[in-house]
């Protein structure tokens, strides 16, 4: 089938990075080793598909919902690139604070009911600034099969100018190690690895590409412990438990903050948990849990269980 690049399909699908739990950290100091490991810096904002075709760029959500008119200064400087029709790439849309990107701020941005309020909240909170990390096609052809190190030259060349609201994925020129640690010291979302002859896919029938060998996701885990009051059911199975809306306290005020809800939870632990909350001298039930960011709202991201404490109170739940 030919691909179309006028709009994008809504059915077409990029490969993701393999989730840190599912891969072993050993194969990537292996690449390392043999000077086969490209590091870079993961911004933390939506993915954006950013297409030339029939001499117009256009702006597609992951969602391929198009936002071209609410990003007119990112497709301002995007006219000025040399870049052929059928070109297709991936980039992460970013509004950066002082180095550090704030992921909210891009979802009010964008999710906006038209372009003219996304374009006075970006005057009023800052920019949509677009990163490009991925060329899945050029001049028409998937450019995906070529290797990673040489998709990266492609993007490097064409943006090396200094523009605005368009740079190339930040390349981290250290040991894998060592950009682990600076991951941690800026707060920094996480790191993309890449093997350096790494091939990309694609699927245009709505399904997801295997998880690919050769491009990894990092990121930093934090653990904390929430309390939990209450179940929410699920809406056929009233008295089956599918989530657990987590908490802590706010050692300022003493009040409780909603931290969102977690529902990566066993079919025995959504039973055992059920349990406890019927018998009402067990509630607050304290848990621990694993995530990979706090939103500013104190909301989890990413987050799946560990494990029940039993030996914390929940009024010793604090939120940091």
């Amino acid at each position: 089938m030919r691909f179309c690049f006028e709009p994008l399909p809504k059915s077409f699908v990029l490969y993701k990075p393999a989730q840190r739990e599912s891969y072993d950290i050993a194969r990537i100091y292996e690449l390392e080793k043999h000077d086969e490991l490209i590091i870079t810096r993961k911004r933390d904002g939506w993915k954006l598909f950013v297409v030339k075709a029939g001499d117009k760029w256009k702006v597609y959500t992951d969602g391929m919902r198009e936002v071209t008119s609410y990003v007119p200064d990112v497709v301002q400087e995007l006219r000025g690139l040399p870049v052929a029709n059928g070109t297709v790439y991936v980039c992460e849309g970013i509004v950066d604070e002082d180095d550090s990107d704030n992921f909210s701020l891009v979802g009010s941005i964008l999710n906006s009911r038209t372009a003219e309020r996304a374009i006075a909240r970006q005057l009023e909170i800052g920019f949509i600034q677009c990163m490009p990390f991925e060329i899945a096609f050029k001049n028409g052809g998937c450019s995906l099969e070529l290797p990673y190190h040489e998709r990266l030259s492609m993007i490097q060349e064409t943006f090396q100018s200094s523009f605005l609201f368009l740079s190339p994925v930040p390349v981290l020129d250290m040991s894998f190690d060592d950009a682990q640690k600076l991951v941690s010291e800026k707060g920094w979302e996480g790191l993309v690895l890449y093997a350096k002859d790494f091939v990309g896919s694609y699927r245009i029938d709505g399904k997801a590409p295997r998880r690919p060998n050769g491009c990894y996701k990092w990121k930093p885990i934090f653990e904390d412990d929430f309390f939990a009051r209450e179940w929410i059911p699920y809406p056929e199975y009233p008295d089956r438990l599918k989530e657990v809306k987590l908490l802590q306290v706010d050692q300022k005020t003493g009040k409780e903050v909603d931290c969102g809800v977690l529902g990566t939870l066993s079919v025995s632990m959504r039973e055992e948990l059920r349990k406890k909350f019927t018998r009402k001298k067990s509630t607050p039930v304290v848990l621990q849990v694993a995530f990979e960011a706090r939103n500013p709202s104190g909301k989890l991201r990413n987050k799946r269980f560990v494990r029940i404490r039993k030996d914390k109170k929940w009024d010793e739940c604090f939120c940091p």
